[in-house]
């Protein structure tokens, strides 16, 4: 976890007008090597990061349902939380690599999704397999809206200021130094 997380998760707040963000801390991701930190170390620096920001919400939830593919965690939450309107919000790398995840038309199925860019990113995001599905509704959100949250809708989300921040650089840089 790191400040662009954090970052991006206000940005959503704002702009989709949503009530609150969740952090789903994985035990595992399917498609990462092996993480830096253990879980209980990962939701203690994911509590750090957040700790001034109340609409921030720091789970386990992928640990307490018993899933580690987001399709699972997706029907999961929402049969457990049925009141509750989702939406899956990722980086553009996330929406680039999207069609490599579990059933990933399920989750376009199952829930809205958002993809926060740093600009310039648009011919990423217009070359993105997400993008280029024609069933599926695309919103650019330049202001703050308050679109519904249903399945079958991604919302792309540039962040007008960006912070240059990478997981994947931060963990090189620790196993490096």
């Amino acid at each position: 976890p790191h400040a662009g997380h954090t970052h991006i998760s206000l940005i959503a707040l704002k702009k989709l007008k949503l009530d609150a963000v969740w952090w789903l801390v994985s035990p595992n991701h399917p498609l990462k090597s092996n993480p830096m930190f253990d879980f209980e170390e990962r939701m203690e620096r994911c509590r750090v990061h957040t700790s001034a920001h109340p609409r921030i919400i720091i789970t386990g939830l992928e640990c307490e349902l018993g899933t580690s593919y987001t399709i699972d965690t997706v029907r999961r939450l929402q049969s457990t939380y049925s009141a509750t309107a989702f939406v899956w919000l990722t980086g553009t790398e996330n929406a680039q690599s999207l069609h490599k995840w579990k059933d990933w038309r399920g989750i376009l199925n199952h829930i809205a999704t958002a993809h926060m860019s740093r600009p310039p990113m648009e011919s990423i995001v217009r070359n993105c397999p997400l993008k280029m599905l024609n069933n599926q509704t695309h919103i650019h959100v330049t202001s703050a809206i308050a679109a519904p949250l249903v399945p079958r809708t991604t919302f792309w989300i540039t962040q007008e200021r960006a912070l240059w921040v990478s997981s994947t650089a931060l963990r090189a840089q620790m196993q490096n130094g």
